[in-house]
């Protein structure tokens, strides 16, 4: 047998391997379900140019891509035959998501994103060279936006550009929220340990760390929503609504981090069903409200088990 009908077969059973995968996690799990329909339907329904349905699924396959972890598990089943199989990985996705959008239509400029798409398949997170500011003006308070841009140095400073012209048009200013909240998911992933929790909140209470997050936080937006009203300004009524769900989903997110805190886990337990089913809470407003009063509350007596008095 050739190596071209080895490599074929393996390609065959491998993506057949993911469909099933995608299948049986989505079936054991209804809540992450019920959370990708909206998603779904979203991807759908939504209605833009060409030129930003292309760059809104160029943006979700470089999620996937950038953020995938089975780079070593490919090398080793596929060899040096593995960036093949990330191309056509990546290639599928951008295909299966522009595929179902009844709005959408291919071109020249389909062909020019598939082509960005199969250049940037050949690096991975660890391939790009790291580049890291320390940040220093950032005060200590804010040490979990301070970490996150260290760690996410290039990503920033290429993302925000692109974030800033999401302001350009209506329906790629509502989807921005989700890039915000991924963000924001992204910054309180981590767990700090417990004498920094205990030394953090025997100078700082928790009212006024989350007032301090929710300053930075329309800080960084207030440009973007500037840009949206003075090119929008017909739906300049989206601003407060945008504001205020993107407020709510930042106070849920640091609430229920310290309702779940545990200082023998490294990471929160955010996970993608966790972010969906958040971001749904804090886009119908009433959920979100009810949710942080509860986790308030447990966030504060889990607290206290590590501060001293």
């Amino acid at each position: 047998m050739s190596i071209a009908n080895i490599m074929f077969r393996l390609l065959y059973h491998h993506l057949k391997f993911r469909l099933k995968q995608i299948f049986r996690i989505v079936e054991s799990n209804p809540k992450l379900a019920f959370s990708i329909y909206p998603i779904l339907i979203l991807l759908i329904l939504i209605s833009l140019s060409n030129i930003y349905l292309n760059l809104l699924y160029l943006f979700i396959v470089l999620i996937f891509h950038f953020y995938r972890k089975d780079i070593l598990f490919l090398k080793k089943v596929f060899g040096s035959y593995y960036h093949l199989v990330v191309i056509i990985e990546n290639v599928l996705i951008f295909i299966s998501l522009s595929s179902i959008n009844i709005n959408y239509k291919y071109d020249v400029v389909s062909l020019a994103f598939i082509a960005g798409i199969i250049l940037f398949s050949f690096f991975t997170r660890k391939s790009i060279p790291s580049f890291i500011y320390n940040f220093h003006f950032i005060p200590d308070y804010l040490f979990e936006l301070k970490c996150y841009l260290r760690r996410n140095t290039i990503s920033v400073f290429i993302f925000l550009p692109i974030f800033l012209i999401t302001s350009y048009q209506k329906d790629f200013f509502i989807f921005s929220i989700l890039i915000v909240m991924d963000w924001i998911r992204n910054t309180f992933k981590y767990n700090e340990n417990k004498e920094m929790l205990g030394a953090y909140f025997s100078t700082y209470s928790l009212n006024y760390k989350i007032k301090k997050y929710i300053l930075v936080l329309n800080i960084i937006l207030l440009p973007n929503c500037l840009f949206f009203i003075l090119l929008n300004i017909e739906y300049y009524y989206m601003v407060p609504l945008y504001l205020l769900i993107i407020n709510l989903y930042l106070i849920l997110i640091i609430t229920k981090k310290y309702a779940n805190y545990s200082h023998k886990k490294l990471e929160s337990y955010h996970s993608i069903m966790d972010y969906y089913g958040s971001a749904l809470s804090s886009i119908f407003i009433f959920p979100a409200i009810l949710q942080i009063k509860k986790c308030m509350k447990l966030s504060k007596n889990n607290i206290n088990k590590y501060v001293r008095n």
